[in-house]
């Protein structure tokens, strides 16, 4: 195998002063002293995963001595192996992954290590390098009549008091400690206090005690709605991290003298401030500045938001239902990319909005935040954006069912992208026409133009691959399609002799052709015969005879003029039209 091309540091010359050559356990916070490639493995001919920036944080995978000179860390959600020599520990790491000092940062990594292990009622304690199918313990029955195997595990008191560190002497994570219940955590006591839940920080907790109780570490976002949250929830679950909720019943408190260890520095600084600051819409910062996974940028996290910077883009700050969205969606790794803009509102007063490098993320408090990118973004901005006829969007880009396409739906309509067709709106009654008959899955197929007015000012129109479908307030939406609408357009689409259709493309009663009926006539098909207007005088005499049923049988040629006249040839006669008389005569063959 050839080497892989070297991104990084000269992984085979040392830092001096800073190379890491002793064993680390598990968990160990270290730093990079250079710009580091993460490899896919302990050699210099492994593959390259990405490069980590100078001053990086990474934590140990597992604890362990270096393998030829590497170890194995991690970094976001990627796992490699870095050189020693341009590694160095932050002081303590080497004997132990966890801080045990009274920091926001600090509390929440020791919440991280408690996730996977198992419900036990009574019990604190669990093993800082993660939970594993041999560690992690089992529990059944029900909370206060449990019963646990294993030797790790903890309940709900248990679990905040070891994070928390509550008494000062309960640590390690790994020895046993459970000197509080949700009776003492509910009252204040020594070592914590009530806070006002739409205050609360990083690594506070909520707490409520009717008899049983609860209690569980809150890490971020709006606490009287969704938010993220460490917590040992009984034997079903055990001790978990997601997203939940909290009634009314449960207040805040924080732990006593409880530390931020942030540090917000360079444009982030300035934007914070510009934003202003603590007391701004971000509030205090929740975490120090970090690299983001794709190595690209840095951010700070804040109570109620985020700034991301790049070199290229600059520091915006996204926070609110729209920083919910691109977090959901994957931060700066989603298609969406960075931040191009602080969130703006919109011309119109009612919503707002974040650019980003491949889209933008708008909200309102009716439709809530969605993404918009792409060719689909390109269209609605041309369109006006929510001051356009489509109004905010409905949903994110989403794949269409047949696989071929991509949409966005807006309030008022929706645009709809292939690769083949570009991105077309479609709205309104002609958008309710199009759902009706099964949208990309009907005979029409994409969209080819956006809703365009007709030449005569009276109409409204969407061209599809497949066919139109046309609108007036007098006729409704009408869909025409295949070889009838490929003669409906010789013969001048509205403006011709036929004017609007009046239904959609029919089957015949005897289910041999097909038809549509326009304001002026008729156009008939079947695979034998093709398509063929019928009009006037002519039309009215073929249907009081019985349409194709009629001993005439399906219109073989379009009306034409005779000698005093007009006719219709069918497959087994003629109507011929007396202009003079307005008298309609059959002829059979």
């Amino acid at each position: 195998m050839d080497n892989a091309p070297l991104q990084g540091a000269d992984e085979t010359v040392p830092a001096a002063g800073h190379s890491l050559r002793d064993c680390v356990s598990a968990q160990a916070r270290l730093e990079t002293a250079a710009p580091l490639n993460l490899r896919q493995g302990p050699s210099t001919e492994s593959p390259i995963l990405l490069t980590l920036s100078e001053g990086a944080e990474v934590s140990a995978a597992a604890g362990s001595c270096p393998d030829n000179g590497f170890y194995k860390v991690r970094f976001g959600g990627f796992e490699g192996w870095a050189y020693g020599a341009w590694l160095r520990a932050s002081v303590g790491s080497l004997q132990s992954g966890l801080s045990y000092a009274n920091t926001r940062d600090d509390a929440i990594a020791r919440a991280r290590t408690g996730v996977g292990f198992s419900y036990w009622w009574g019990g604190g304690r669990w093993v800082e390098s993660g939970a594993t199918a041999s560690n992690r313990g089992s529990c059944t029955g029900n909370c206060g009549n449990c019963s646990h195997s294993g030797s790790y595990g903890a309940d709900c008191s248990g679990y905040v008091a070891k994070v928390w560190v509550v008494p000062g002497t309960n640590q390690p994570v790994s020895l046993g400690s459970h000197p509080y219940s949700t009776v003492h955590f509910d009252n204040e006591y020594h070592g914590w206090h009530n806070v006002a839940r739409g205050s609360i920080q990083r690594a506070d907790s909520m707490v409520y005690n009717d008899g049983g109780g609860h209690i569980f570490i809150y890490e971020k976002n709006d606490p009287w709605g969704s938010f993220y949250a460490y917590e040992c929830r009984g034997c079903a679950e055990g001790c978990v991290y997601g997203i939940r909720t909290a009634g009314s019943a449960y207040k805040a408190i924080g732990r006593d003298n409880m530390q931020s260890t942030c540090t917000v520095g360079g444009e982030i600084l300035v934007r914070y401030n510009a934003l202003g600051g603590a007391g701004g819409i971000l509030g205090r910062c929740t975490t120090s500045e970090l690299a983001t996974p794709d190595g690209r940028g840095r951010f700070n996290h804040f109570q109620n938001g985020s700034i991301y910077w790049t070199p290229t883009t600059g520091a915006w700050a996204v926070y609110g239902q729209i920083r919910i969205k691109w977090e959901q969606l994957g931060w700066e790794t989603s298609y969406l990319g960075y931040p191009l803009t602080n969130e703006m509102v919109t011309p119109d007063g009612v919503g707002r909005y974040n650019h980003f490098e491949r889209g933008s993320i708008y909200w309102t408090e009716a439709t809530g935040a969605h993404e918009v990118i792409g060719d689909i973004h390109t269209k609605w901005k041309a369109l006006g954006w929510e001051r356009s006829q489509l109004g905010y969007p409905l949903t994110d880009e989403t794949k269409t069912p047949d696989g071929a396409g991509r949409f966005n739906h807006f309030q008022n309509g929706s645009i709809y992208w292939t690769q083949e067709t570009g991105a077309y709106e479609v709205r309104g009654l002609i958008k309710a026409k199009w759902a009706e008959l099964g949208w990309e899955k009907s005979n029409l197929g994409y969209p080819v133009t956006d809703e365009q007015g007709a030449p005569d000012g009276v109409g409204r129109y969407n061209h599809f691959q497949r066919g139109s479908i046309y609108f007036t307030p007098a006729t409704g939406a009408r869909e025409v399609i295949g070889d009838i609408n490929a003669r409906w357009i010789a013969l001048g689409r509205e403006a011709g002799v036929l004017g609007y259709p009046l239904t959609d493309e029919t089957k015949t009663p005897d289910g041999v052709g097909r038809f549509n009926h326009f304001q002026n006539g008729s156009i008939y098909w079947t695979p034998a015969t093709g398509a063929h207007e019928v009009l006037g005088a002519i039309r009215a005499k073929w249907e009081s005879l019985g349409w194709e049923r009629s001993a005439l049988g399906y219109p073989v040629k379009g009306e034409y003029a005779v000698t005093g006249g007009r006719e219709s040839e069918f497959q087994k006669g003629f109507l011929t039209l007396n202009t003079a008389t307005n008298t309609v005569t059959v002829r059979m063959k």
